[in-house]
């Protein structure tokens, strides 16, 4: 949970305290690769033929001066606002007579992004494309788009609706995650926009933002087709995340890092020791094997060792691979232990389906062996990572939650471990 960073380096980016409060390097490294687009807000200074005009709504405030021109327009309650379904003017309002601030009037009519200030709970951010008239509160920003064609407008308001978006602002906004759980309006200016670069993925992400736009989880008395709705959502927004990591050319661990961070992480902020996040990880039917026997595994320690064992495997001599066993204490201690073993892919299979308990004893003195932590110590059962590299043989031992086994948790150790190995081959090399 540890991380070594330069100050100059946090200095120079401010955005470094924020990625590593919850993430880490491969965290910094997508967020600057992401940043390689062109921020929302700079659109229009930086493309001809595109206008982006940004404010946010009027304040009621010390109500010191009169509405004025703001009586043109009728306001939009901020309960109302919502990202899907039909507008409903019977839900407009008067303005009051007397207010703090107008807000910008640029924002209140015309093709524009409306992104909610406040983050809903579970870290969901509100966004909705609009072109109704009405104006609306502070606790709404706005985006006036001018120039830009219907395809362009869709592939906006999809970047704010996929997980991409919750995971940059979760990562980078300072005002996420502290008193208020809220995005700023130069949150909103500095989000990088890609437009797709062919007609497939343009026609793919304007076809799913249609239909999320048409999902109406109110029609008023039809109580059976907001289910309907409801139960389609979730589809749809997936494939809207698939077309937007296809947007920004995603690899898989790039999307692992958001799907993790967007789920355990977020929920593991919300919900703290009720989160998924901290619920034991599932475990595979059989105890031990090979990359074989998780290679389908999407989900679970199948998911984490199928991870690990394609990122070893690869280092591994060509006639080679690892041998895995799960172990975990008898007493029931939120502990979860990995053996890897090196064998010849032609060698015999592990092929025992019940764990003894003899085994995790011969783990702990594995570890009294190895480790300085001494490992009857309570401390092992709640703080230790543990993990031990030999000639032929990896040791793994962390505490049995969903989140430290997951795919990116898998690169992270294949990592750590392949590190460790290169560098006490070094120091051998040099003795």
């Amino acid at each position: 949970d540890m991380h070594w960073l330069s100050q100059r380096d946090c200095l120079a980016n401010e955005q470094l305290w924020k990625i590593y409060w919850w993430g880490g390097h491969r965290d910094e490294a997508l967020v600057q690769a992401l940043q390689v687009h062109l921020p929302l807000g700079q659109i229009g200074a930086q493309i001809s033929g595109y206008d982006v005009s940004i404010g946010r709504g009027f304040q009621e405030g010390n109500r010191k001066d009169d509405a004025g021109w703001l009586t043109n327009f009728r306001e939009l309650p901020a309960t109302s606002f919502c990202a899907f379904g039909p507008f409903n003017a019977k839900e407009l309002v008067d303005v009051p007579t007397k207010i703090e601030r107008r807000g910008v009037e640029a924002v209140y009519s015309g093709h524009r992004l409306l992104v909610g200030r406040g983050i809903k709970s579970g870290g969901y951010i509100t966004a909705r494309l609009e072109t109704k008239k009405y104006c609306f509160r502070n606790s709404i920003h706005g985006v006036r788009l001018e120039g830009f064609e219907a395809w362009q407008e869709a592939t906006i308001i999809a970047v704010f609706w996929s997980s991409l978006a919750r995971y940059f602002y979760w990562m980078t906004s300072g005002s996420w995650g502290f008193w208020h759980d809220e995005i700023h309006l130069e949150d909103v200016e500095r989000m990088p926009i890609a437009f797709p670069k062919n007609e497939a993925l343009r026609d793919r992400i304007s076809r799913v933002v249609k239909e999320l736009q048409n999902l109406d989880p109110a029609p008023e008395g039809l109580e059976l087709a907001g289910v309907t709705a409801e139960g389609r959502r979730p589809v749809l927004e997936r494939e809207l995340n698939e077309a937007v990591f296809d947007l920004y050319s995603l690899n898989q661990a790039e999307r692992d890092l958001v799907h993790e961070m967007c789920t355990l992480g977020l929920d593991l902020f919300y919900n703290r020791q009720q989160s998924l996040a901290v619920a034991p990880v599932e475990v595979p039917q059989a105890i031990a094997g090979t990359l074989a026997d998780v290679s389908e595994s999407t989900d679970g320690l199948g998911a984490y060792l199928r991870t690990f064992l394609e990122a070893w495997n690869d280092e591994l001599a060509s006639d080679g691979e690892f041998v895995w066993r799960g172990l975990s204490p008898p007493t029931g201690a939120p502990l979860l232990g990995l053996m890897f073993s090196t064998c010849y892919k032609r060698g015999t299979r592990p092929t025992p389906t019940v764990e003894k308990s003899d085994d995790w004893r011969s783990l702990l003195k594995h570890l009294a062996d190895e480790s300085l932590v001494p490992c009857g110590s309570a401390g092992i059962l709640v703080d230790t990572f543990y993990r031990y590299v030999g000639d032929h043989e990896i040791v793994i031992l962390k505490r049995n939650e969903r989140r430290f086994w997951t795919r990116t948790a898998a690169r992270e150790d294949a990592e750590a471990t392949m590190l460790r190995l290169m560098n006490e081959s070094g120091a051998d090399t040099q003795a």
